[in-house]
């Protein structure tokens, strides 16, 4: 037992992955057995005459041979037909029986597959002032390139408070928001000739129309994919999110006095992947799983060095975070610069996950045996293995990831903590209620009568 204790102490200092091949080694192995071997000669050949002691070594056997099945070293050795541990990845509407290792090679199979109908988030609801967008500020020079501003302001309406790193104040004088149903993305559109040749952001929403400023040109949205694909036989794009979240739309640009042509507008990532000019960029929203969308308007009041300028700052709609460059606070480009390049942006606050759940369903032999919602801390058992919510598609929630577990050797665990509860409370009260019910006269009681 103090072997035991010294291999206990030395892995809460190894970590994790060190300590679990400690323990799954042969070496170990053979420690288990070893132990389990003393255990059970002192339950047999020891005259125990306290059934609490006797319940209690038992139980810590079975608690020993249970995680010596269920150890990595006993599914190599005695059942090396058996996954021992792994993970699932599975798309929405898709199955799959493949079992991977964490660094996503593939282990085995299993017997029957499991299919995912459904993944789904909740979240807790934010109300009053915490429904509010944040405000943020930063200096762009000095960040990195694509580097989030990255000091929240506490505002309220009314009260002026200072940017940090500046010599400038905001004040939000009137704060109002809406709210709209959440589009899957929002599509820019670089346009050559439109006013200030500013970019068109328009709300990634079949049938949503947009003009180009200072042009003639109109772009309607007519699909929008989660999963863009080509058909091999069609040679047409379909959508199919099953096979990861490759989100993209397909617009018709009509111009003044030509035939109206399709554009699709794709990812930044597959727009580079691809070579293609990023004139059309589909930026993908986050929290997809939130129906609604709140768009701000917000009155500002920035003040510095006696100067004081008035905005009125409100995103376009699908966008939950927009930026405003404060140059105009000062004379020229040169003393911005000099400045940091400060800016300004309101984000759109984040629920906490309440949970997130799987709605599967179990095939074998190519028929349904056993429908399922898996949670954190509900896992799925079926076949042997448990299944256990871990992971999820956090840009598109088109999969999710179960960690696979076989449960070999756990119903003598179980048994195990059964029977040590049992024996912990013969031996401390059960003993003593027995002979109480027995009529047998505790120790002090027979010295008080032989006394007499």
């Amino acid at each position: 037992m103090y072997r035991l204790a010294d291999y206990s102490v030395s892995a809460t200092f190894l970590g994790a992955e060190p300590a679990q091949k400690l323990f799954n080694s042969l070496g170990m192995f053979v420690f288990w057995l070893a132990l389990i071997g003393a255990l059970v000669a002192t339950v047999v050949l020891l005259p125990y005459r306290g059934l609490g002691l006797l319940l209690m070594h038992l139980a810590c056997a079975l608690v020993l041979v249970g995680g010596l099945l269920g150890s990595k070293a006993a599914h190599k050795i005695l059942y090396d037909d058996r996954l021992y541990k792994g993970y699932m990845q599975i798309g929405e509407g898709a199955s799959s029986d493949g079992v991977f290792s964490a660094a996503g090679e593939r282990i085995g199979e299993l017997d029957f597959e499991i299919a995912l109908q459904d993944f789904r988030i909740d979240r807790y609801e934010l109300e009053g002032e915490a429904a509010r967008w944040e405000l943020w500020s930063g200096l762009r020079a000095a960040a990195e390139e694509e580097k989030k501003p990255t000091t929240r302001l506490q505002w309220q309406e009314g009260g002026p408070v200072p940017i940090p790193h500046t010599d400038m104040t905001v004040e939000v004088m009137d704060y109002q928001q809406r709210e709209v149903p959440r589009p899957p993305g929002v599509i820019v559109v670089h346009s050559e000739g439109s006013d200030n040749d500013a970019p068109v952001i328009i709300p990634a929403i079949v049938g949503r129309e947009a003009q180009v400023p200072g042009t003639k040109t109109t772009i309607v949205v007519k699909e929008v994919y989660r999963g863009l694909r080509i058909d091999p036989h069609t040679n047409q794009p379909i959508d199919d999110s099953s096979r990861g979240y490759r989100p993209a739309a397909e617009m018709q640009v009509s111009q003044e006095g030509e035939e109206p042509r399709l554009t699709y507008a794709f990812t930044r990532e597959l727009n580079a992947r691809m070579r293609r000019p990023a004139e059309e960029i589909f930026i993908p929203i986050d929290r997809p799983d939130m129906e609604k969308l709140t768009v701000p308007r917000i009155e500002l009041r920035l003040r510095r060095d006696g100067k004081v300028e008035e905005k009125v700052f409100s995103p376009p709609e699908g966008l939950t975070e927009d930026v405003l460059t404060l140059d105009f606070m000062y004379q020229d480009q040169g003393a911005y610069a000099a400045a940091g390049e400060p800016i300004l942006a309101f984000r759109e606050p984040t629920p906490t996950i309440k949970t997130y759940e799987s709605k599967v369903t179990v095939t074998k032999g190519g028929r349904d045996v056993e429908r399922a919602s898996i949670r954190v801390n509900h896992p799925l058992h079926y076949g042997g293995y448990h299944f256990y919510q871990t992971d999820y598609d956090h840009d598109g929630h088109t999969y999710t990831v179960l960690s696979v577990v076989s449960d070999r050797g756990l119903w003598l665990v179980y048994t195990g903590f059964a029977l040590l509860f049992l024996g912990t409370v013969w031996h401390c009260w059960g003993a003593f209620l027995v002979r109480g019910r027995g009529g047998v006269k505790p120790a002090e009681e027979e010295q008080v009568a032989a006394a007499e």
